[in-house]
């Protein structure tokens, strides 16, 4: 139930979806006595993109890439953690290739963290969050790609049956048994990894953020994105905010924000003895 509500209220409550809505809606009215209104609603969402779209967006989405540093140091790691998304497992099959749309960052920085911790294992935590994935899962992508890098099969770990990030995490926790001490490396999307790393707390998984795929410039003010991409960025970090607030008001993830106090990455002096 919850995964159906945070799907429905997401698409409504995106940006891009909202003001279509409002448009929609506006335009209707000014064929009826409620003509006032509807010039309101057509106008309004005009106004305020025009005016307020770079400023929201730096506002919006700075915060949540800049949380945590790139490359944090490593020392050591057990394992590693890749969230999915981006991937396109429908068109994969039908084209008969992997196929990434999006993020495909993670999958470098999988790559690279593999062949310079040759112990560590990766799992893919991804399953599908479609509404309906007629059997086709975000990992078939994955493990396409890394068998095409040349990534041993048997380091790998996939996680098939997630629909959202809480699940993600839960799944993963009860597949790898992470123990104490050990050091996990998280790759995801930087937009997203403050919400992931709050959720990862909250189920007990100790994670060392390694952001990728970034979207914003560290302090820049100004946007370099065409009107689309501004629109789809506007978007996704809405939808971050929203689902920061819904998860912690829903007891899924640990706080609001995450700390970004640095994670221990191993690389800690060993007390002599």
């Amino acid at each position: 139930m919850f995964f159906v509500l945070a799907k429905l209220f997401s698409f409504v409550a995106t940006p891009s979806h909202f003001a279509l809505i409002l448009l929609v809606v506006g335009s209707a009215l000014l064929f009826t006595r409620h003509y006032r209104v509807g010039r309101w609603l057509v106008v309004v969402p005009v106004v305020l993109a025009a005016i307020g779209l770079p400023g929201t967006i730096q506002l919006l989405a700075q915060p949540l890439e800049n949380r945590f540093p790139a490359n944090p140091p490593l020392c050591r790691i057990d394992g590693i953690i890749l969230l999915g998304g981006g991937e396109a497992p429908k068109l994969s099959r039908d084209r008969d290739q992997p196929i990434l749309l999006t993020r495909s960052g993670k999958y470098f920085a999988a790559i690279d963290l593999l062949r310079r911790f040759p112990d560590a294992r990766l799992i893919v935590a991804a399953g599908s969050g479609a509404w309906d994935p007629e059997g086709t899962h975000e990992t078939d992508v994955a493990a396409a790609l890394f068998a095409e890098a040349g990534v041993d099969p048997h380091r790998l770990i996939f996680e098939t049956q997630s629909r959202d990030t809480w699940e993600n995490f839960r799944n993963a926790k009860a597949i790898v048994a992470p123990k104490p001490g050990e050091h996990w490396v998280l790759l995801t999307g930087a937009m997203h990894m403050p919400r992931a790393v709050s959720i990862a707390q909250q189920v007990g998984f100790p994670v060392i953020p390694w952001p990728t795929d970034y979207r914003t410039r560290t302090a820049h003010l100004f946007l370099d994105n065409d009107l689309a991409e501004s629109i789809e960025l506007l978007d996704n970090s809405f939808h971050e905010w929203i689902g920061l607030l819904i998860y912690r008001l829903t007891g899924r993830s640990a706080a609001l924000l995450p700390s970004s106090t640095p994670t221990d990455s191993g690389c800690a002096p060993t007390p002599s003895s």
